[in-house]
C-alpha cells in the first residue's frame, strides 16, 4: 500500500497513488508505448449488395401482401467486408462475435491531411487515402458485385493477442472509388467531409400566396439567420400584406428595420404576422416565425438588424455554437450526427473567439461553405479527425509541447525546411459586414449619418502597423482578415492574436518518423530537437498537417512555427 504522503502537493490534484487507481488501463495506448509492438488492422468495410436476401418477418405494411400472409424476402442491403493485414477471428465472447477478418491487406491505411495552405489556415480540403487488397488469387471477385461509393469505411489497429473491444478506431470515413486489376484492389478512402459538403436545407416555398410566398419566389429556399446580423435583406414573401421572412423558424430579437436607411419603429411582436395591424411608420414582428411585417409601402430597399435562430436549444452566437447548430439541424435526412462532432474542440474555439458572430444564408451554400467562412478569417481551421469527427481549432504562437520530436526519432534523410513565411507588417480585420451594401442612390435624406457610413461600406476595420517589420524586409507583405464578429472589442482581441501570428517570420518543416503512427493529429504542439536549423535547444511547432502509412510505419509530419 502507498505510506502517507508528507506534503501536501506531493501529487498533483486528482492524481491517484498507483495502486489507488483502479481505471481500466487503454490496452492500445500501452501498444502505442511500446517501441517493438507489431500493429495489426482491422478494416470493416459497409457497400450495397444487391444480391442480398433479406426476410421481413411478422405482419408487412398494410397492402404489401395478401391478408393473412406473413413475412415475405426482398433484396439489397448493406453488406459487412470484414478484412486483415494478417487474418483475425474475432472471440465468441466479442462484441463482434466469431468473425473471420480475410487476411489480404497489403496496405491497410494510408492518409493525408493538412490544414495549412500556403501561409493560410483555414479548411483543409477533403482529405485522402487508400487501403490495397491483394488479390491475386480472385478469392474477392466478388467485391466487383458491390456499390461502394460514399459507403462507410472503418479502420481499427491493435496486437494480435487483443479482443476486437479493445482494437481502437483510427480512420472512420468514407468510400471514395473501387478499382483493381488481376493482382490487386485499391479502396480510394476520404475523410467525412462529404457529411458537410451537402447542401444546407431550410423551408421552401410553395407559392400558394400569404407567407407561402407567391410564385415569383415559388421552389426557393427560405433565408436563415444565425447570431447577430446586421443590415440583411429579408424576402418579401407577401407583397399584398408586407410581409417579410428573414430566418425559417424562430429568432431572438428584431434590433431594426429600415426603409431606403430610414429606421421604422417597431411596433412589438405578434403570435400571428397575418393578423398583425400595424400603423404607418412601424412594423410588427412574429419572432417564432422571423416574420415581420410594414404598416405601409416601403419607400425603397428593406433591411434587417436581427438576433437570429432561437430554436430547440436556445439562441445561438458563437462561432462553435452556429457551426454545430447549423450541421445537426440544417441538413435535411442527412444530419451530422452528435457523435461525429468533437464537441470539446468546438467549445474551445467558442473560449478563444468570445464574442458575437452571425451569418445570412439567403442563397445555396453547403455546410462546409458556411463553416469555412466563419472560420477562415480568425486565425482557426477545420476538418474531420480520422475517427470521422468535426474538429475544429484556433491558430497562436507555439508554446507548450505535448510531444518532443529528437534527432533519434527522425528518419536518416532528416528534415526539410519547406519554407518560412514572410512576415506581415500591416495587419487588419474586417468586422461587422453589413450583410447589403447600399450606396447613396438607395439611401432616403432622412438616414442619419452612422447607418449612412455603416451601410455603405461592407465591414469596418481595425489595423495594427509595425514599422520596424516594414524595414526589415524590402517585400511590404500586408494582410487583411475578413470575419463576421459583430463587436469591435472582439475584433481587437483577434487582431492582437492575428499579429502575434503573421508579423514574425515562420518555419515550415516536414519530417518523416517512425513509431509515432497515430500518436499526433492536427493542432498538437511538439518540441523539435534537431543538431541544425539552430534548433539543438528545442523549438515548439504545431502540427499543420500529416500522412500516416501502415505499410512502412512512417509518420510525415508538418509543422509550423
Amino acid at each position: 500500500m502507498t505510506d502517507y504522503l508528507d506534503f501536501f502537493g506531493d501529487l498533483a490534484i486528482s492524481q491517484l497513488a498507483t495502486d489507488l487507481d483502479h481505471s481500466t488501463p487503454d490496452p492500445f495506448a500501452i501498444l502505442q508505448d511500446n517501441p517493438q509492438a507489431q500493429l495489426i488492422y482491422l478494416i470493416e468495410a459497409y457497400p450495397y449488395d444487391v444480391t442480398q436476401v433479406n426476410t421481413l418477418t411478422g405482419e408487412p405494411p398494410f397492402g404489401t401482401l395478401p391478408i393473412s400472409h406473413y413475412g415475405f424476402d426482398y433484396y439489397g442491403g448493406v453488406s459487412l467486408v470484414c478484412l486483415s493485414d494478417v487474418g483475425f477471428v474475432t472471440k465468441p465472447t466479442d462484441t463482434l462475435a466469431n468473425k473471420y477478418f480475410i487476411g489480404q491487406v497489403n496496405n491497410a491505411f494510408q492518409f493525408d491531411v493538412s490544414v495549412l495552405s500556403n501561409d493560410e489556415f483555414g479548411n483543409s480540403n477533403q482529405s485522402y487515402g487508400s487501403i490495397v487488397i491483394q488479390n491475386g488469387n480472385g478469392n474477392l471477385d466478388r467485391l466487383t458485385d458491390y456499390f461502394w461509393s460514399s459507403r462507410r469505411v472503418t479502420v481499427k489497429a491493435g496486437a494480435k493477442t487483443f479482443r476486437y473491444q479493445d482494437f481502437a478506431t483510427i480512420f472512420d470515413g468514407a468510400i471514395d472509388d473501387f478499382d483493381g486489376d488481376d493482382d490487386q484492389f485499391t479502396l480510394t478512402i476520404k475523410d467525412n467531409r462529404s457529411k458537410t459538403d451537402q447542401q444546407i436545407v431550410s423551408g421552401i416555398y410553395g407559392g400558394t400566396g400569404g407567407i407561402d410566398g407567391g410564385a415569383n419566389i415559388i421552389n426557393t429556399y427560405k433565408p436563415l439567420a444565425y447570431g447577430k446580423i446586421k443590415n440583411a435583406e429579408p424576402i418579401l414573401v407577401d407583397s399584398i400584406n408586407l410581409i417579410y421572412q428573414i430566418h425559417d423558424g424562430s429568432i431572438l430579437g428584431v434590433d431594426a428595420v429600415r426603409d431606403r436607411g430610414v429606421g421604422l419603429t417597431n411596433g412589438g411582436d405578434v403570435p400571428d404576422i397575418i393578423l398583425a395591424t400595424v400603423a404607418p411608420g412601424q412594423f410588427k414582428t412574429q419572432l417564432s416565425g422571423g416574420y415581420i411585417k410594414l404598416g405601409s409601402t416601403p419607400a425603397g430597399r428593406i433591411t434587417m438588424d436581427v438576433q437570429g435562430e432561437n430554436g430547440n436549444g436556445g439562441y445561438v452566437s458563437k462561432t462553435g455554437a452556429i457551426i454545430q447548430r447549423i450541421v445537426t439541424t440544417r441538413l435535411g435526412l442527412n444530419p451530422v450526427e452528435p457523435e461525429y462532432i468533437d464537441g470539446g474542440s468546438l467549445n474551445n474555439l467558442d473560449a478563444v473567439l468570445t464574442g458575437d458572430v452571425g451569418t445570412y444564408i439567403n442563397k445555396n451554400m453547403t455546410a462546409s461553405d458556411v463553416i469555412s467562412d466563419l472560420v477562415s478569417g480568425v486565425g482557426a481551421y477545420w476538418t474531420f479527425t480520422r475517427q470521422g469527427l468535426l474538429f475544429a481549432g484556433t491558430v497562436s504562437p507555439p508554446s507548450v509541447e505535448s510531444a518532443v520530436i529528437t534527432i533519434n526519432d527522425i528518419d536518416e534523410q532528416g528534415i526539410k525546411l519547406e519554407r518560412v513565411t514572410k512576415p506581415a507588417w500591416r495587419v487588419s480585420v474586417g468586422y461587422a459586414p453589413a450583410w447589403t451594401v447600399q450606396d447613396e442612390s438607395e439611401l432616403a435624406s432622412a438616414t442619419t449619418n452612422a447607418d449612412r457610413s455603416f451601410v455603405s461600406n461592407e465591414y469596418r476595420y481595425l489595423t495594427h502597423e509595425d514599422r520596424a517589420v516594414r524595414g526589415n524586409s524590402k517585400e511590404l507583405i500586408e494582410k487583411i482578415f475578413y470575419t463576421n464578429i459583430a463587436n469591435q472589442a472582439d475584433a481587437q482581441s483577434l487582431l492582437d492574436r492575428l499579429v502575434s501570428v503573421y508579423s514574425t517570420p515562420r518555419q515550415v518543416f516536414q519530417l518523416t518518423v517512425y513509431r509515432a503512427l497515430f500518436k499526433l493529429y492536427i493542432g498538437a504542439q511538439v518540441r523539435l530537437i534537431y543538431n541544425r536549423f539552430n534548433l539543438n535547444a528545442g523549438k515548439v511547432f504545431m502540427v499543420s498537417g500529416v500522412s500516416e502509412d501502415a505499410e512502412t510505419g512512417a509518420t510525415v509530419f508538418e509543422l509550423w512555427g
